[in-house]
């Protein structure tokens, strides 16, 4: 139909939001939650109308005092009291369960093994970059000191002698100008290792998209749709 009041209620469904709103809250609840209420109330805006309100799944629960969900109560987050909405006043939409025929499904509890995962491998490199000592490379000095027992030893560096030798090495290899460039091998400096690994040998980045990829598939989607361009084509795009 091209004009009809529920259309005009959907373009307008209340006092605080807007179709897109509306439409938007819908998708995302059901993908997230499995299930969507619209709460349908008589408009005190406009007569002869009714307004759409979007409410969070989690708010509502059935309600079968006077049949089937005869009604549904409604607890908003942080409120101690509740209240009953008439079954023909509530819209309930969901993906429904295979296991269960009153039950809801949602992407979000298919995909939960790869979101858990994924989580775990953020959480993981929050935790290395915080707790982790990453020196990028190991300097040995050469044996230049005598012992006590008149054999060579590693010399013990002062503060300042260590700050002057940091200064200097950053001044001659430090940046991407010096990419390559050789370090020379003296008596005083004896070996130079790398002791820290990045993120390739870590496996970060692989592990990142594996995850990214499979959650994607939870949805249905590609990465395109979500801004990604590397690999773009028109039929990705489509």
């Amino acid at each position: 139909l091209d004009q009809h009041p529920f259309l005009d209620a959907i373009h307008d469904p209340n006092g605080m939001m807007t179709r897109y709103s509306l439409m938007a809250t819908l998708a995302a609840s059901l993908q997230l939650a499995g299930k969507s209420y619209w709460w349908i109330t008589k408009s005190a805006r406009h007569e002869a109308r009714n307004d759409i309100w979007s409410l969070p799944a989690h708010w509502v629960t059935p309600n079968h005092t006077s049949g089937f969900r005869a009604g549904w109560t409604v607890k908003p987050s942080g409120s101690q009291d509740s209240f009953v909405v008439n079954g023909d006043s509530m819209a309930f939409f969901n993906y429904p369960k295979v296991s269960d025929p009153f039950g809801s499904y949602s992407p979000v509890e298919a995909g939960a093994r790869d979101i858990l995962i994924n989580e775990a491998l953020k959480e993981s490199q929050h935790r290395s970059f915080s707790n982790d000592i990453v020196p990028g490379l190991a300097i040995t000095l050469g044996d230049t000191a005598i012992g006590a027992d008149g054999k060579k030893a590693k010399p013990m560096a002062e503060e300042h002698q260590i700050a002057q030798l940091e200064s200097r090495i950053n001044q001659l290899y430090r940046g991407p100008g010096n990419s390559r460039k050789f370090i020379l091998l003296d008596r005083l400096i004896d070996n130079v290792e790398r002791i820290s690994t990045n993120p390739n040998e870590m496996d970060y980045q692989d592990s990142g998209k594996m995850a990214k990829k499979a959650i994607m598939q939870i949805f249905g989607v590609n990465e395109i749709i979500a801004g990604e361009i590397e690999g773009a084509n028109r039929a990705s795009a489509v």
